[in-house]
């Protein structure tokens, strides 16, 4: 069975099921899947073949997709940009490319998007095949399905950490030729009128600077300030009202939210963190507060303020090696003059001293006043830096390693360790936080889960040996 194009898909659906050293396995798979081929012959990969579900998947028609990468799927507005990506996960980018360029077996979690901008978590499934005769690879077909739409397709969890996916599509129509049109936005929902809402609360929305807007029982916008959406999410009011709020939150986040909003008709106010998205510009984290408003059920409606919050940059080259503190470290809070505020109990093998007996002494009284000179002026400075220091104590004479920390004009807290530099336990500059990247495939709620388990684990560990 030949398509328009002349690729033999029938014959690339059997490679693939028969193909040896499998390293992903797959489900059923027949003509009514979502999947895409493209040539590994030709420059920048481009798409030969368009299954029919995939046209219904992304509402492109084979006539906008054959030819192009499908680059044009990470961008709201279907524009193939090359370099970093602001609304999808370029780790996982870089991943696929690497899968490609060593013509090996792939499984991928990501944002794509429609042809009218919705988002959808695309489980995507990459697997070489030769159509010639040599075994040379030379064409890639990408196996995708929507994450939201149908849970269900996942059939189980392997060993590698990969999936066993259903990705048929009994109820479209398999035939190749077929093309379907543009669909109509789904998201675009009946306005509800009935919702009476008090002319001093919409001048308060109009004036606060966050971003206060007011939800439907059912999650649909009604109300949202002109200025804060244009700062915020780059939309005009009009974009908003009357569609669903949950066609800006990031697809990983999606099913979170809805419990949230739920717990909030219910329970009458709730707190929760989420990515929504903006009209060029990628994700946002924003911080919200869900408070339902009004009596009875038919004129209540849900009152939101959201505030962004930005992931800080913490350079990974700038960290110490993870250890607990031990004998040979101790931290300090001094004023600017360097009178000890605090320290740690370790301080005792650095001055001979408790925190209580060195309260009255300043960092001054066991430093060279060459060092304290270049430790004031480093506090004068009031930038974090690290310096080289010897300590002069009843314990003795110690090469140390100072590590400032700036706590506004006034305040310091001082890292000590001993005989030892700082050592990098990363040689990169990446960002610690780079797991909370807003264009990141996976749930915020779940990485802090995770976290709170790792934790967890750690302090059992802690405890247990400590007790030993």
């Amino acid at each position: 069975m030949h398509s328009e194009s002349g690729f033999d898909i029938v014959s690339a659906l059997v490679k693939i099921v028969t193909r040896e050293d499998e390293k992903i396995r797959l489900g059923p798979i027949d003509l009514s899947c979502a999947f895409v081929v493209s040539d590994l012959r030709l420059p920048d990969l481009p798409i030969v073949y368009v299954s029919p579900s995939f046209e219904v998947l992304t509402g492109y028609s084979s006539a906008e997709i054959l030819g192009r990468n499908c680059r044009f799927l990470q961008n709201p507005d279907g524009v193939d940009i090359r370099g970093p990506r602001l609304f999808t996960d370029d780790s996982i980018v870089s991943r696929m490319k690497n899968c490609i360029e060593e013509h090996q077996e792939g499984q991928f979690t990501l944002v794509n998007y429609k042809k009218n901008g919705t988002p959808f978590l695309n489980q995507l499934t990459m697997i070489p095949i030769s159509m010639t005769n040599n075994h040379e690879k030379t064409h890639f077909i990408g196996l995708q399905i929507d994450l939201i739409q149908q849970p269900k397709a996942i059939l189980g969890r392997m060993m590698d950490g990969t999936y066993n996916m259903d990705y048929r599509l009994s109820d479209v129509d398999p035939s190749p030729t077929t093309c379907i049109e543009e669909p109509v936005p789904d998201q675009i929902c009946e306005k509800q009128t009935n919702v009476s809402i008090p002319s001093y609360l919409t001048s308060f929305i109009d004036i606060v600077p966050d971003f206060t807007f007011v939800l439907s029982l059912r999650g649909v916008f009604l109300k949202a300030p002109k200025h804060a959406c244009m700062k915020t999410l780059q939309y005009d009011t009009s974009d908003l009202i009357g569609v669903k709020f949950s066609e800006f939150v990031h697809p990983s986040d999606l099913v979170a939210v809805q419990r949230d909003l739920r717990i909030c008709s219910s329970e009458g106010d709730t707190n929760f963190i989420c990515r929504m998205r903006r009209r060029a510009a990628g994700y946002v984290f924003m911080e919200m507060n869900a408070h339902v408003y009004g009596g009875s059920k038919r004129n209540r409606c849900i009152i939101v303020s959201g505030r962004e919050r930005t992931i800080p940059f913490i350079s990974s080259s700038t960290m110490l090696e993870p250890e607990l503190v031990s004998d040979n470290e101790t931290w300090l809070k001094l004023s600017v003059g360097g009178l000890f505020l605090f320290a740690s109990k370790s301080c005792v093998h650095f001055f001979g001293y408790n925190f209580d007996d060195i309260a009255n002494y300043t960092i001054f009284d066991f430093i060279s006043p060459i060092d304290g000179q270049t430790l004031l002026q480093s506090f004068q400075s009031n930038m974090n830096q690290t310096l080289s220091i010897p300590i002069s104590s009843a314990k003795g004479h110690f090469n140390c390693t100072f590590r400032i920390l700036t706590e506004g004009n006034s305040l310091y807290w001082i890292q000590i360790k001993k005989n030892s530099m700082f050592v990098q336990f990363s040689k990169n500059n990446s960002n610690l936080f780079k797991i909370c990247d807003a264009s990141r495939s996976g749930s915020i709620h779940y990485e802090c889960n995770r976290l709170n388990l790792a934790n967890t684990r750690l302090t059992e560990e802690i405890e247990r040996l400590q007790s030993l």
